[in-house]
């Protein structure tokens, strides 16, 4: 259950992922979302249920008098004690016992000085015995060994169970549970192609989920990467898009380039790049296995392959000349946006007149020119975009990044409205 658990959650990532690079729109994002979310709620209704029926067997379990209650009457530490005691008194009996018998036999040929030394012997020697220790006399036929052994294989069996059945109700139901998940594991190769992973190659799983499931693996293409950058854009991380990249083709050979450097500034210049970070593939991309799945995320260029602004999540528009001060939020007729103004006012309110602020519809001509889909949108400075629905302490953090104001020093709401 926390495995599948634990599935919804990366399926719930990996959502807010490609929903923040812009790789699937709000719209599949939000469907995606509340899918998994209801998915996880139900999980977690089955699993309160189970460790609620799991809590009632314990306290039955107490109702029961004629169950072993666990108190200071009949603890380990008391049980012990008796038996203790018991062995030790049938111990003596059987000792006098026997010596009661031997002095019998040997009445006419040991002489009484033997036997009263013997006494002696015997009696000095449980003397030095420590009270807490329970003396064992071996005779030559071992009886008493065997008993002694058997007497210490019940005071732990008892405490064992006694220690188990208290301190953990649930370890028996829970190991039933265990002992499926690793037999459903060592039957079952591989559920999805994911799950099929060596360095270098594709994964491939065949009839998965199925006792026949197995991975299977190829060689693919290697191909080149050149992830082109700006140093002053704080909202241009390529990790989550370099990461989605390199699982669909495992053998690339990345290459980063800042866009002020010499190399960086040419090769985009020649590609017309408008908006980093930019990806560019070399033409042995075409080759590789999981080329056809995501073919429309690329734009030819030349014998090259560029990342559309659409897969991409490009944030910072190169090209555009920077307005200090400016904040644009381009919103739509939906929750998120009505949510958006929501937040968006108590950052107004802080800044006033100290912003040039403007506020523009999906239909809007810049939205088009900046091929904005995603909504809400915010876009500072003429020059760097962030989306979603974003606190007020979050919109002045971001605007300040770029903007040395002194209503930067304030603090405002951290939690959405």
């Amino acid at each position: 259950m926390e495995q599948e658990k634990e599935k919804l959650q990366k399926e719930l990532e990996f959502l807010k992922e490609s929903f923040d690079t812009e790789v699937i729109s709000e719209e599949e994002y939000l469907s995606g979302k509340e899918r998994v979310e209801k998915q996880l709620k139900d999980l977690e209704v089955k699993t309160q249920k189970e460790k609620k029926s799991r809590r009632k067997e314990p306290e039955k379990e107490e109702e029961n008098p004629e169950e072993e209650i666990i108190d200071e009457k009949n603890s380990p530490e008391k049980e012990y004690d008796e038996m203790e005691t018991e062995s030790e008194e049938s111990e003596y009996a059987q000792e006098e016992k026997h010596e009661d018998e031997a002095e019998e036999i040997e009445k006419n040929e040991v002489q009484k000085t033997i036997t009263e030394t013997r006494e002696e012997r015997r009696h000095e020697k449980f003397e030095e015995k420590p009270e807490d220790e329970i003396p064992v006399t071996f005779k030559k036929n071992g009886r008493w060994k065997f008993f002694a052994i058997g007497l210490l294989v019940v005071m732990i069996a008892i405490f064992a169970v006694q220690f188990f059945s208290s301190e953990n109700p649930d370890a028996e139901k829970a190991l039933p549970e265990a002992d499926i998940n690793s037999a459903v594991k060592e039957f079952i190769a591989c559920n999805s192609d994911k799950e099929c992973r060596e360095e270098g190659k594709i994964g491939i799983c065949t009839n998965p989920g199925t006792k026949n499931a197995e991975c299977e693996f190829k060689d693919d293409a290697k191909a080149g990467l050149v992830i082109i950058n700006a140093k002053d854009c704080f909202n241009c991380d390529t990790s989550r898009v370099l990461k989605l990249l390199k699982e669909l083709f495992p053998n690339l050979d990345v290459n980063n380039l800042d866009y002020d450097s010499k190399e960086g500034g040419k090769l985009a210049g020649e590609l017309g790049i408008e908006a980093l970070p930019a990806y560019i593939f070399d033409s042995n991309l075409s080759n590789a296995f999981n080329f056809g799945k995501a073919k429309s995320a690329f734009d030819k260029a030349g014998n090259k392959y560029i990342m559309n602004k659409e897969a991409s999540g490009a944030t910072y528009f190169v090209k555009r000349d920077v307005i200090p001060g400016r904040l644009d939020v381009f919103l739509a007729d939906d929750g998120a946006s009505l949510k958006a103004e929501r937040n968006l006012k108590e950052f107004l309110d802080l800044f006033g007149n100290n912003i040039k602020f403007a506020k523009h519809n999906k239909n809007d001509p810049l939205a088009a020119e900046l091929k904005i889909n995603t909504f809400p949108t915010f876009l500072i400075n003429n020059k760097i975009k962030f989306s979603g629905v974003q606190p007020a302490d979050k919109i002045k953090e971001n605007f300040c990044m770029m903007n040395k104001i002194k209503e930067c020093s304030e603090e405002l709401s951290k939690n959405l409205i």
